[in-house]
């Protein structure tokens, strides 16, 4: 729950009105997929792929699990909106924006 909030929150700080809603479903079957995965604990993880063809790919590692668990969403604009997140207007962390970018705070 706390991850789906904070990307909710990310999302909505950092992307127009129209941008989110053009990208409504997608973002609706994100929060699900993450909250079936239920609470990340020490250990677990998550990566972010993205590929032109396929688009945004979401891999959740849990030891709890023996294989990770994958979602592909194929709109393209979904990936530009969550690095905005990260590197965007209104980041999540502005010293981890800086250092992404290789900009000295």
């Amino acid at each position: 729950r706390d991850m789906a909030q904070l990307l909710s929150g990310g999302l909505t700080n950092n992307n127009s009105d129209d941008d989110l809603a053009t990208m409504a479903t997608d973002m609706l079957a994100l929060g699900a997929f993450i909250a079936d995965r239920g609470k990340l604990e020490a250990g677990d993880g998550f990566q972010i792929d993205w590929h032109p063809v396929t688009g945004t790919t979401i891999t959740v590692f849990q030891r709890s699990e023996s294989k990770p668990v994958r979602q592909t969403f194929e709109k393209q604009d979904l990936m530009v909106a969550m690095l905005r997140i990260w590197i965007g207007s209104k980041p999540a962390d502005p010293a981890l924006k800086a250092a992404l970018l290789g900009q000295h705070t």
